[in-house]
């Protein structure tokens, strides 16, 4: 799991994904705490 994450962490870096990955995040938050499940489950691209 370490070498995953690892890799998953550098590959970020590479291609600038870190900022976008922390915008994600805070939009799936976000999402979460005004308790709005659908617009958090649509922000992580899960469909049904």
């Amino acid at each position: 799991m370490y070498r995953l994450n690892r890799s998953i962490r550098s590959q970020l870096v590479v291609i600038d994904g870190i900022d976008i990955a922390k915008q994600e995040h805070v939009a799936i938050l976000d999402a979460c705490l005004s308790s709005n499940a659908e617009l958090a489950v649509g922000r992580l691209g899960v469909t049904s």
